[in-house]
């Protein structure tokens, strides 16, 4: 595993086999409110907000904006998520989930038409995130509960601008052999 960024986690990390990481922080979970209070002023935003389905099976495309899923999310393994930034170079596509996120194996996420500056951020208030082996993720990842990718899965940012990371507020962080996390900012 290959971490160039932050890893920020509110208990523990772990990294597969031959794993690597830049700044390497953890906390008991007392010391992870910055994250808590990230997630609080995240899930807060109202601007675009779209009320969006706790399961995706199909390749979907979503617009910029705050998109609100109530429950869970669970990507499907081999769905491609498209993020269409409409030609705005720093779109913003955020995603307020009230419980875990679950991107199955092979899931692909990519961001068309501009947006080499998008922000994409994965904030699960109430649960944990799941990386399925082989999925490729553009975001930073914030989870209540643990963050988890599984062999040769990519957390990445957009184009030149800085993303990839994951935080957990109260749990672990463990990467499965292979994977990468924090490439895609500019040096």
């Amino acid at each position: 595993a290959t971490v160039s960024g932050d890893l920020t986690s509110g208990a523990a990390s772990t990294l597969g086999a031959g794993a690597n990481a830049g700044t390497r922080t953890e906390h008991s979970t007392a010391g992870s409110v910055n994250v808590v209070d990230a997630q609080t002023v995240l899930s807060e935003l109202q601007t675009g907000f779209v009320v969006l389905p706790g399961n995706i099976a199909v390749d979907t495309t979503f617009t910029a904006g705050v998109h609100d899923i109530t429950g869970l999310l669970t990507v499907a393994a081999g769905v491609t998520l498209t993020l269409d930034a409409e030609g705005v170079d720093d779109a913003e596509f955020i995603f307020n989930v009230s419980n875990y996120v679950a991107f199955g194996a092979n899931v692909n996420v990519v961001v068309i038409n501009g947006g080499e500056n998008a922000r994409v951020i994965w904030n699960a208030t109430g649960g944990y995130v799941t990386v399925g082996a082989d999925a490729e993720i553009i975001g930073t990842v914030m989870a209540h509960g643990y963050v988890s990718t599984g062999a040769n899965s990519v957390v990445v940012g957009v184009g030149d601008s800085c993303g990839g990371a994951v935080y957990s507020a109260s749990s672990y962080v463990s990467f499965g052999a292979g994977a990468t996390v924090g490439t895609g900012c500019a040096a």
